[in-house]
C-alpha cells in the first residue's frame, strides 16, 4: 500500500513538471524572426576632378620681322655662303637695346657712339652653324661668329622700316629714365629744337672716334629731372647725351 502511494506521488510530480514546461515553451510551428543587420553602405569618396594647370604664356621680346628685312637677311647670308635662300632658316628675332653705330658688333667697321637704340637681333641657321645679325631697320650688321663669311661689313636695306620713326623727345626721355632708374613720368621735356648737325657725331664727338663729314639733320632736346637739366642730341633714330646733368 505504501509503495503504491509513493508511485502516485512520483507520477504527480512528473505531470506537474510537464505542465510547467508546456506553459513556458513557445508553441511548435511558430517561426522565430531572424533579424538580419542592415547592410552598411561603404562610403566611397568621389575622386575630385584633376586640376590641370594652364601653362603661363611665354613672355619675351620676340618679334616678327617684316617681309623686306627677313628676305634681305636670308638673301645676304645665302650669298655669303654660296647657298640658295631656302637653305637658310630664321631661328629667332628679338628686340633689344644696342649701342648706336656698331649695334654692339665689334670690329665690323661701325663706330660705337654714346647712346642706345632699340634694334633687332636676328639668328639664322645654315647647316649646323648659327649666324647672328643685328639691325636698326636700315642696315644689317654681321655680328657672330667673328670669322663671318664674306667679312663683317654691314649691308644696307632699302624699304625695311614699316613703323614711323619715334619722336626724338621720346627717345631722350627713355634713355634718361634708364640712366637714372626713374619713371619717365618724373622727367620734364623743356625744349625740342630742330638742328642740322655738322657731321654724324650729332655735335657730340668722342675722343678717338671718326665720323662721316656730312650734314646730319636732327634735334636738340633739353630734359629736366631731379633738379638738373640734361641735353640730348638726336638723329633720325638715336639720341646722345651731351652733358652729365647741369644744376638749374
Amino acid at each position: 500500500m505504501g509503495s503504491m502511494l509513493a508511485a502516485s506521488r512520483i507520477r504527480l510530480s512528473i505531470l506537474a513538471v510537464v505542465a510547467i514546461w508546456l506553459v513556458g515553451c513557445v508553441p511548435l510551428g511558430t517561426a522565430q524572426p531572424i533579424v538580419t543587420p542592415a547592410p552598411t553602405e561603404k562610403e566611397t569618396a568621389m575622386p575630385s576632378p584633376k586640376e590641370t594647370a594652364t601653362p603661363a604664356p611665354e613672355s619675351g621680346e620676340s618679334t616678327a620681322l617684316n617681309a623686306v628685312l627677313e628676305s634681305a637677311v636670308l638673301r645676304d647670308l645665302a650669298q655669303r655662303l654660296k647657298l640658295s635662300p631656302d637653305q637658310v632658316t630664321l631661328v629667332s628675332a628679338e628686340k633689344m637695346e644696342m649701342p648706336i653705330g656698331s649695334l654692339g658688333c665689334e670690329e665690323t667697321g661701325g663706330t660705337q657712339n654714346q647712346g642706345l637704340l632699340i634694334g633687332t637681333e636676328i639668328t639664322l641657321r645654315a647647316g649646323d652653324q648659327e649666324y647672328v645679325y643685328r639691325t636698326d631697320g636700315a642696315k644689317l650688321m654681321p655680328c657672330t661668329p667673328k670669322v663671318f663669311p664674306g667679312g663683317r661689313r654691314p649691308t644696307y636695306v632699302t624699304g625695311a622700316s614699316q613703323t614711323p620713326a619715334p619722336k626724338p623727345q621720346d627717345l631722350a626721355v627713355a634713355a634718361l629714365a634708364k640712366q637714372l632708374s626713374i619713371s619717365p613720368a618724373a622727367i620734364t621735356v623743356r625744349s625740342v629744337e630742330s638742328v642740322d648737325w655738322p657731321d654724324a657725331s650729332l655735335g657730340c664727338p668722342q675722343p678717338g672716334m671718326m665720323y662721316a663729314q656730312v650734314i646730319t639733320p636732327g634735334y636738340r632736346v633739353i630734359l629736366e629731372a631731379k633738379g638738373k637739366r640734361y641735353e640730348y642730341h638726336a638723329g633720325t633714330s638715336n639720341v646722345i647725351l651731351c652733358n652729365k646733368g647741369k644744376q638749374n
